[in-house]
């Protein structure tokens, strides 16, 4: 299902681009269109690299965090997928996203805040979250969708069209089921529950609408939060966190 609304997002803009050269007809129109509709495909190819860029995120080096860049390594080893790299915001607000390339490279991006406000405990399980979307291959329809979103957000009267692809791309079960694998890898929902509380209470940053789905916490979602914090309560599973942190 990812991949086929990842392949939607992909193929929107081209046959956007293809149609009107299909009105029009000739050679000189499909050849123009052609070359619009690679542009488009290669910005969209890049949506990962454009939307770091606009958050302005530093990459973090091993030695600089060698204990976070450990715990990343072995939930990476425990899913089995490629270790992301690791970017920060200088941002006192607590936060996390990551984003995804078409090859599924990953980038996990953290601010500031987070790092100085949650427990080693708490951020394995924020990070649990986030590469769980990798592994469901969604992370790369996220990216897109917020590309498409930072694109929108500067043409007037996008702002039905802006929400529909976020619901496409980021639905809140997404989220839910982020939740819960986060949950069964560490073996236990405290953590990340605990996270999401402080999360929200310690919240002030101010970040794009566009990018909001990508984040681990935005405050545009107190109910949302509100069923995440009763599902993760819900849970009964069995501690495995000592063998990860």
């Amino acid at each position: 299902m990812q991949h086929l609304k990842a392949a939607a997002l992909l193929s929107g803009p081209v046959l956007f681009i293809l149609f009107p050269a299909a009105l029009v007809g000739g050679r000189w129109a499909w050849w123009i269109a052609g070359v619009l509709a690679a542009i488009a495909v290669a910005v969209l190819w890049r949506s990962d690299t454009l939307v770091l860029r606009s958050l302005r995120a530093e990459q973090l080096e091993e030695q600089a965090v060698p204990g976070l860049c450990a715990i990343i390594r072995k939930l990476a080893h425990r899913q089995a997928m490629s270790t992301p790299c690791v970017y920060v915001i200088e941002d006192a607000a607590p936060n996390a996203l990551l984003l995804c390339g078409p090859a599924g490279v990953s980038r996990l991006i953290l601010t500031a805040g987070l790092l100085h406000a949650l427990s080693s405990n708490q951020l394995a399980a924020v990070i649990a979250h986030h590469m769980s979307l990798v592994k469901n291959t969604a992370a790369f329809s996220m990216t897109l969708a917020a590309l498409y979103g930072l694109v929108l957000e500067r043409i007037p009267g996008t702002k039905f069209l802006r929400s529909a692809l976020l619901r496409f791309a980021a639905p809140l079960s997404l989220k839910l089921q982020a939740d819960a694998a986060s949950a069964h890898l560490i073996g236990d929902p405290g953590p990340l529950l605990e996270a999401l509380k402080k999360i929200a209470s310690a919240h002030s940053g101010r970040y794009a609408v566009a990018l909001s789905h990508l984040f681990l916490y935005h405050p545009l979602e107190p109910n949302i939060l509100n069923e995440r914090l009763s599902r993760l309560a819900s849970l009964s599973l069995r501690p495995v966190l000592s063998s990860i942190v």
